[in-house]
């Protein structure tokens, strides 16, 4: 037990370190969050308030003819 309990005072601090440099602050926006493909952005006026939408267009290798679109929002990124 005594070791199980050294392990975490030991290592926990080195841990949290290291979990700070991999940290990044990122605005309302997620300005600087790096997506897997160009972000893209589209100016809106919905209900007298302007928007302004981010989206990626993603090309396929090899189209067939069909399109997919992807909504997310709230909590979640397009970023998967």
């Amino acid at each position: 037990m005594k070791k199980i309990i050294l392990a975490f005072v030991v290592f926990i601090p080195f841990y949290c370190m290291a979990q700070k440099s991999v940290v990044r602050e990122l605005d309302m926006n997620l300005d600087g969050f790096k997506y897997p493909y160009k972000v893209a952005y589209l100016n809106l006026a919905v209900q007298q308030q302007t928007l302004r939408e981010a989206y990626m267009d993603v090309l396929p290798a090899a189209p067939n003819g069909r399109n997919v679109m992807l909504l997310h929002g709230k909590n979640f990124n397009g970023s998967y």
